[in-house]
């Protein structure tokens, strides 16, 4: 560990500081909002297992004191962050996996030294106490108008991959039901009828389209996760794996050859 030490004081002693902030600029190449530790669910986060990035700073409560460049995405940050009343200071190795992953190494941390794994999480995929605290947001406000529909059907195994990219091109993706779960509530109905999908129940038509759920694609292997528009009335042979507003849309799964919401990143 004190090998380790060594390596990392030589590191960063031989790179200049960077400003916390440029320009309003974001310190790291990073989306802002809410990370939860990779070995824990969305669903299952807690106060020891989530962080937040402000885009100025890891924490809602924190100042970035000094950030220094190790490599292309590998940056040191020391953070001084008010503790309920307490200053508590941070020394920590921040490594840019991709936009919505990153690992932290605490230098500061007693015996072996370990970095931990944190992925992006909708709010609203958090529990409620997440959910609803004032102080934490997704950061930039998501933009409804990004999800689309495909005007082709999709198959329901992993040639979808390679066929949605084709279609939307290579920075395309299933639209996360979190996100559809989000717009409905902003909007209601209109979300879908803006695309042309209709609403109905047992015994009448109504639309499903793929999308994915926390990053899924598939409830089990063979079962890829759909939005089914029920319009309030649940078929009595129907697994719903989450719902919205009594039943209006819920997440069912299914293989069959269907239209998807997506979004280009």
């Amino acid at each position: 560990m004190k090998r380790l030490h060594a390596i990392l004081a030589i590191a960063l002693t031989a790179l200049p500081s960077l400003p916390s902030s440029v320009e309003g600029a974001d310190i790291v190449p990073l989306r802002r909002g809410l990370y939860v530790e990779k070995t824990i669910s969305c669903e299952n986060a807690s106060n020891a297992t989530i962080n937040y990035f402000t885009g100025n700073s890891f924490g809602a409560n924190c100042n970035v004191r000094s950030i220094s460049r190790i490599s292309q995405n590998s940056f040191h940050i020391r953070q001084v962050c008010d503790a309920r009343g307490d200053s508590v200071r941070t020394n920590e190795i921040i490594r840019i996996l991709n936009e919505e992953e990153f690992s932290v190494l605490n230098l500061d941390a007693s015996g072996d030294i370990q970095a931990k794994d944190f992925r992006y999480c909708l709010r609203s995929s958090l529990p409620e106490f997440f959910r609803n605290s004032g102080e934490i947001s997704d950061g930039n406000a998501f933009d409804c108008e990004r999800i689309k529909i495909t005007e082709i059907t999709l198959p329901p195994d992993d040639r979808y991959v390679e066929i949605l990219k084709r279609y939307a091109g290579p920075r395309s993706r299933l639209a996360d039901w979190n996100e559809v779960k989000l717009c409905y509530k902003r909007v209601g109905e209109i979300f879908f009828r803006r695309m042309n999908l209709k609403f109905g129940s047992p015994g009448t038509p109504y639309d499903q389209v793929y999308v994915q759920r926390n990053g899924k694609r598939y409830f089990s292997p063979t079962r890829p996760y759909f939005v089914a528009l029920h319009g309030g009335r649940l078929p009595n042979d129907w697994l719903a794996h989450d719902q919205v507003s009594n039943y209006q849309i819920t997440l069912g799964s299914w293989p069959r050859n269907l239209k998807a919401l997506y979004i280009i990143e």
